[in-house]
């Protein structure tokens, strides 16, 4: 066989499994690159697509803080209007018909702070 002993096929066979190892071996780590890189560029876009989620939610929480702000502030006034109203009315009589300055304390009593 081409003058070749049986030791030098054996060192030559093993040559080209090393290679043959070698090229697979860089193969597979480029592979695995590949997909790690793959996988950071996904999780880059989870977090910022996170990140804005976060930041809406922020802003709408604060939106709603200053809402229901105002909205206490309106909802007490209203309590205070009944309350003058309340008070207003345990005042007069029961059997009497309203006069015209009963009728219009009522009035200024209902329009007072009115939102």
């Amino acid at each position: 066989m081409l003058g070749l002993s049986t030791a030098k096929l054996v060192i030559i066979a093993g040559l080209v499994m090393a290679i043959i190892a070698a090229g697979t071996g860089i193969y597979l780590k480029g592979a695995q690159n590949a997909r790690q890189k793959a996988e950071i560029a996904l999780l880059r876009a989870n977090l910022k697509v996170t990140q804005e989620h976060l930041s809406k939610t922020k802003r709408a929480y604060e939106a709603d803080t200053a809402l229901a702000a105002e909205d206490q502030i309106t909802l007490n006034a209203l309590r205070n209007r009944v309350q003058e109203l309340n008070s207003y009315v345990a005042q007069i009589d029961d059997t009497a018909c309203l006069s015209g300055d009963d009728v219009d304390q009522l009035r200024r009593l209902w329009s007072h702070g009115s939102p």
